[in-house]
């Protein structure tokens, strides 16, 4: 500790920004810091050192996100799917949605960013798996510049 304080001193470093970023360090490594997860299915579940919680309440949403891909509602799809990432930030499946939803907008950058977004946080999580795949079929065809016909 105190090589590091010298180390401040030398290189005359504001003390207040560095501990700053020694409060964001000790945050980041918090052992007693909840951790939240959720499903592809949108079941959120919050680990801590006393346990673990469940709740289903995504789940109405999900289906929401389920009615209208099969209505073929695109636009309604991007703007739930743009909510959804902003009420519920560490639940991926919206990204899945919005990708789906702008790649048959034709909205390509939109499409391809969110796709590659899910896909960079939702490896090797077990409830994603059969999502992840047709991610990967999406961003595989896209990348290619082959588009849904509506983009024709």
């Amino acid at each position: 500790m105190l090589d590091i304080l010298n180390k401040i001193l030398a290189n005359q470093l504001d003390p207040k920004e560095v501990m700053a970023k020694l409060d964001e360090i000790l945050n980041a490594v918090d052992p007693n810091k909840p951790i939240v997860t959720y499903d592809f299915s949108g079941v959120k579940r919050i680990r801590h050192p006393g346990g673990i919680i469940s709740d289903d309440s995504a789940g109405t949403t999900f289906d929401e996100f389920m009615n209208k891909m099969k209505a073929q509602d695109w636009t309604g799809l991007a703007k739930l799917a743009e909510q959804q990432k902003t009420e519920r930030p560490e639940w991926l499946t919206p990204y899945f949605f919005a990708g789906m939803a702008y790649g048959n907008l034709c909205q390509k950058g939109k499409a391809l960013s969110d796709i590659e977004y899910f896909l960079k946080k939702a490896l090797s999580v077990y409830t994603f798996e059969q999502a992840e795949t047709a991610a990967e079929g999406w961003l595989a065809n896209w990348k290619a510049d082959h588009w849904p016909p509506s983009c024709q």
